[in-house]
C-alpha cells in the first residue's frame, strides 16, 4: 500500500496504506505540491468513454480508458457500456474480469 505526504500546497495530505490518515509515517515519501491546489479526486459513476476511447465500441481498451482519467481528476470510475449487442456485453465483461 501507499505511504505518501503531499506537503507544501493549499493542504498537507497524509496517505498510510493507501488510506488519507492525520500523519503519514516518518519514512513516508514527500510529494512537493508548491504552489499547487491540492483536492480530493473525483468519483466517476458513468465512465461511457474517455480520451477518444468509446467502451461500447472499444470495451478492450477498458485499462487504456481508465488510466487515462486520472488527467481529468477522476480517480475512481464506474465503467459502462450502453445498451448493445450480446456480444459486446460478454467481450466488456470478460475485460474486466480479467482484470
Amino acid at each position: 500500500m501507499v505511504d505518501l505526504l503531499v506537503r507544501g500546497g493549499s493542504r498537507e495530505v497524509a496517505v498510510a496504506g493507501g488510506v488519507v490518515v492525520d500523519a503519514a509515517p516518518a519514512d513516508a515519501p514527500v510529494l512537493d505540491a508548491t504552489g499547487l491546489t491540492v483536492l480530493p479526486g473525483v468519483i466517476d459513476l458513468q465512465v461511457n468513454g474517455v480520451a477518444g476511447i468509446d467502451l461500447t465500441a472499444e470495451p478492450t481498451r477498458l485499462w487504456e480508458a481508465g488510466a487515462a482519467l486520472a488527467a481529468y481528476g477522476v480517480t475512481a470510475g464506474l465503467p459502462t457500456v450502453i445498451t448493445s449487442s450480446p456480444e459486446a456485453r460478454e467481450q466488456a465483461l470478460a475485460t474486466y474480469a480479467a482484470g
